[in-house]
């Protein structure tokens, strides 16, 4: 380590010792649940501070600020933050514990257990810095590989093993998350379509101008048939499509916008609408500008994936393009 980067390091010991001065101690930390939490997220006695890390782990005895920038919630009271934010804390005394954090809460709570240590898959790895993730991949182009970067998301997606994972990126100070990639597949196609239902052919009758016109939507999973009688010459020219046709993204574009020109189900509700394209390859959102240049303004995902009862990178993508 050179002499400013552990100048910096005993910065970042003073900062913390001033900012929790006076905190509780862990063990009163009365809920079980969040001591365990906390205890298996703060870093171990045998590791130096003076090591790379860019994260705390904090327990809020009480109601968090709004001012506090949270990196993750591992739970209703215990929070990862930078450590540019420590001084934050500074106005919590007696109300938080506070220790560095480990490497662990970067894995994603779902993360598969069962995936075999040198098995390869593709992975989602975010970061706050691209740099250091791509001079370990440019380094080490037999153990790893760049699938695809998403600057808008801060997420790189790459195909590697999870000792590779373990040994050689997590521990990087920019990297906050890392998840296995799944793929995205069409649900059950809907049948029995009735325009009577939810007053579809009221609203035609007595507000025709409400076909659509001008609207362009997006439908995000395989591509739909272009050449289909109630979708022809309506589908804006798109870069982020699929190669692959589906006849659930054609059923899906039909009860979105479908002319009822084949027969009288197969009118859409917005019947005037143009469609855009984009693949379900990838799960993040697409790009803010690119869907600006073509206007979209809304998208439809009609797709399963793995079930998620946390915040993922991928959720959090779409509020970043939308707030």
């Amino acid at each position: 380590m050179n002499i400013k980067n552990m100048i910096i390091k005993v910065l970042l010991m003073l900062l913390l010792s001033y900012a929790t001065s006076n905190t509780i101690n862990a063990q009163e930390i009365k809920n079980e649940h969040e001591a365990i939490i906390f205890d298996n997220f703060k870093a171990k006695p045998s590791i130096t501070p003076l090591v790379d890390t860019n994260f705390v782990v904090v327990y809020f005895n009480g109601n968090i600020p709004s001012y506090i920038p949270i990196v993750r919630s591992l739970s209703a009271n215990t929070k990862i933050i930078d450590r540019k934010s420590i001084h934050f804390l500074a106005y919590l005394k007696g109300q938080i514990v506070v220790d560095f954090a480990n490497d662990g809460w970067k894995w994603s709570p779902s993360f598969d257990s069962n995936i075999k240590t040198n098995e390869s898959a593709t992975f989602i790895v975010s970061y706050t810095d691209l740099l250091p993730l791509q001079s370990v991949i440019d380094k080490n182009s037999g153990k790893i590989r760049l699938i695809e970067i998403y600057p808008s998301a801060k997420v790189a997606t790459v195909f590697t093993s999870k000792s590779f994972l373990e040994k050689n990126i997590i521990q990087l100070p920019s990297i906050t998350f890392i998840d296995k990639s799944y793929q995205a597949k069409p649900e059950v196609i809907a049948l029995g379509y009735d325009r009577t239902l939810h007053g579809v052919n009221y609203l035609d009758f007595t507000q025709p101008l409400a076909n659509g016109k001008g609207i362009t939507v997006g439908i995000k999973e395989n591509n739909f048939d272009n050449d289909d009688l109630d979708i022809i010459k309506r589908d804006v020219v798109s870069t982020l499509q699929s190669a692959s046709e589906s006849s659930h993204a054609t059923v899906i574009a039909t009860l979105v916008g479908g002319a009822g020109n084949i027969y009288h189900t197969g009118r859409g509700i917005a019947n005037n609408c143009n469609f855009y394209s984009s693949s379900f390859s990838n799960l993040f959102a697409d790009g803010a500008n690119i869907l600006q240049q073509k206007n979209v303004t809304v998208q439809n995902h009609s797709y399963g994936t793995v079930i998620q009862s946390f915040y993922g990178e991928e959720a959090k993508s779409y509020d970043d393009i939308t707030w």
